[in-house]
């Protein structure tokens, strides 16, 4: 499974990379995204977590036009980060009994874009280490399993949807990622 998901990876990567466009041409829900990105990473059945799916109400009735196959791989890919970087209460040396940390994605929208926000209670990154986060085969804890890959894949499939993938530094109880997709193409 692991060098399955190395593998695609790396094709995610070298199309990206080669500049090939990709075509938004599917209209849907961001709900929808949102469902079956949390489905493909698997983080509800994660047990040492409580995920939260919010969906502001101005949002339930959007459709937007986009590629989804790469929408959602992008959203995996971030919800795949908060399951790897938010540990178990234990691994900090909290013992609460049934206690478990948090990672909630949020969709909301303004004018133009729909933001698709992902907050967990995990290690957190250190503002000034931002932007490396995003550069290819960078990993700030060397003992995690992963590439370091999977950020920069997904910020390069969100703006080539011409959206966005930031992380919000003003956060400090983990991480907040924000995805942002146009409403319209």
């Amino acid at each position: 499974e692991r060098i399955t998901k190395l593998v695609d990876k790396m094709l995610d990567l070298s199309m990206i990379n080669s500049n090939a466009d990709i075509e938004c041409t599917d209209t849907v829900s961001p709900a929808s995204v949102a469902q079956k990105a949390v489905a493909e990473s698997g983080i509800e059945k994660a047990a040492h977590l409580d995920f939260e799916l919010q969906i502001d109400d101005e949002v339930k009735d959007i459709h937007i036009k986009t590629h989804q196959k790469s929408a959602v791989k992008a959203l995996t890919l971030l919800l795949d980060n908060a399951i790897k970087f938010t540990h178990p209460l234990a691994f900090r040396g909290r013992t609460k009994k049934n206690a478990k940390e948090h990672v909630t994605l949020t969709i909301s929208s303004t004018q133009h874009e729909v933001i698709f926000t992902l907050e967990d209670t995990g290690i957190g990154i250190p503002a000034e280490q931002a932007q490396n986060i995003f550069t290819e085969f960078v990993q700030l804890d060397e003992y995690s399993d992963g590439t370091g890959i999977g950020l920069s894949i997904a910020r390069s499939l969100a703006r080539h949807m011409k959206g966005d993938i930031i992380l919000d530094t003003s956060y400090t109880e983990g991480a907040r990622f924000v995805m942002s997709l146009p409403l319209e193409q």
